[in-house]
């Protein structure tokens, strides 16, 4: 993911810097605003693979599936 910033204030002097951001988790609510069910998605950097955490299971997931 690739995230800019601008600083600098009025015409002719904004600089805009480029910055990368690799996502490493999400987390997921499914429900209602009054209740509902969490699990999560997160990047392990070691073994290069995305995994789902759900409640005690763990398992590994495709990173079409996450994104």
């Amino acid at each position: 993911m690739c995230v800019q910033t601008r600083t600098g204030e009025g015409p002719g002097n904004v600089t805009i810097n480029h910055h990368k951001a690799f996502l490493k988790s999400i987390v997921v609510q499914n429900g209602s605003t009054t209740g509902g069910h969490y699990y999560s998605y997160v990047y392990d950097e070691k073994a290069k693979k995305w995994f789902e955490y759900n409640d005690s299971s763990v398992t590994e997931i495709s990173e079409e599936k996450v994104m």
